[in-house]
């Protein structure tokens, strides 16, 4: 007995058009990012706000071009869109987990970079 992805009507849209998985990554990470750094803007505390900032844009960034350059790739091999789901979250994944095991020397290329006033 195996489980069918024809139950979630999101699932089945998402299959019968693959389309949509490259849609989000070449334009929902990038808006999510916009939304996400205007609701970090309400939080009074800076130190929290810039960490809170580095981590999850440093993460979605990471995932934004490569999961974007995969989904066409894959898109154009025609590979199904739920496939192409889990291979997006699995980069996701990916990518937090490296930035887990690298934050301080990713932490260090930040602060190297020249301050603007």
């Amino acid at each position: 007995m195996e489980f069918s992805f024809e139950y979630f009507e999101l699932f089945k849209i998402v299959n019968e058009q693959p389309m949509l998985v490259v849609m989000w990554a070449a334009f929902g990470v990038p808006l999510f990012m916009l939304v996400f750094t205007l609701l970090c803007a309400l939080i009074p505390f800076k130190k929290i706000k810039i960490k809170v900032l580095s981590v999850v844009l440093s993460i979605l960034a990471i995932t934004w071009i490569i999961g974007f350059a995969v989904s066409i790739i894959l898109l154009f091999a025609e590979v199904s869109g739920i496939k192409l789901v889990f291979i997006w979250c699995t980069l996701l994944l990916t990518a937090s987990i490296f930035y887990s095991f690298h934050a301080a020397e990713m932490e260090k290329l930040y602060d190297s970079f020249p301050k603007r006033r």
